[in-house]
């Protein structure tokens, strides 16, 4: 039964969805939770569906969130976020609103992000990240916010990942994963950044992961 909880996102659609206890942080194309303006992200309250005072506003459409300790990281295709320059990646304060001074210029989309322990996971369509060569996967350590040594190489568009246990799985637009063929779909060791055995080989683009505990 669906409940009465309605936050009302209108102006466009909502891509991304992250819960932190007593908020919804919520990415997208839209430009107002219920009466309120809130361009492409809000913080919106788990219980009465309002929109918080918590307000960045990001220029273009946000793909992903993922919710970081004392901060909220944000992906997609957006220049601007909070007013400062921030190319497809920028982390918020998850209280103040207030972008934080770690600038990665990407050089490209980022379709996904996840935080796994001291790492959060970027993948998209860069081949530049955090002013390092990363293709279209980095990992970003929380604390430090500086790009790991972990590269695992993928030939081509990163749209989703998931971590489970010591492997981080993706999904995308791809051929090779660390000089591997592996199709749209590929399993790397969350240590050492090496492409697993694993090889399903999805016959067209994977834009979604989920695993089983």
């Amino acid at each position: 039964q669906v409940t009465d909880w309605n936050p009302d996102a209108t102006g466009g659609a909502v891509k991304a969805i992250a819960v932190n206890n007593s908020l919804v942080y919520a990415g997208g194309l839209f430009t107002s939770i219920g009466s309120d303006a809130r361009m492409r992200i809000a913080a919106i309250d788990s219980i009465t569906g309002l929109a918080t005072s918590w307000n960045p506003g990001i220029n273009s459409i946000v793909n992903a969130i993922a919710v970081a300790g004392s901060k909220i990281y944000a992906g997609g295709s957006f220049t601007n976020a909070g007013g400062l320059t921030r190319n497809y990646a920028a982390a918020i304060d998850a209280s103040t609103g207030a972008v934080t001074s770690w600038d990665p210029a990407s050089d490209g989309i980022v379709h996904c992000i996840i935080v796994s322990g001291n790492n959060a996971y970027f993948g998209g369509d860069f081949t530049s990240f955090g002013g390092v060569s990363r293709n279209h996967i980095a990992a970003v350590d929380v604390t430090s916010d500086m790009v790991t040594s972990w590269n695992p190489d993928i030939s081509s568009s990163v749209s989703a990942i998931n971590v489970s246990d010591n492997i981080v799985y993706i999904g995308g637009y791809f051929s090779l994963a660390g000089g591997e063929s592996r199709n749209n779909i590929a399993a790397i060791d969350k240590t050492t950044g090496i492409v697993t055995s694993w090889n399903p080989s999805a016959s067209s683009t994977v834009l979604s992961i989920k695993s089983s505990e």
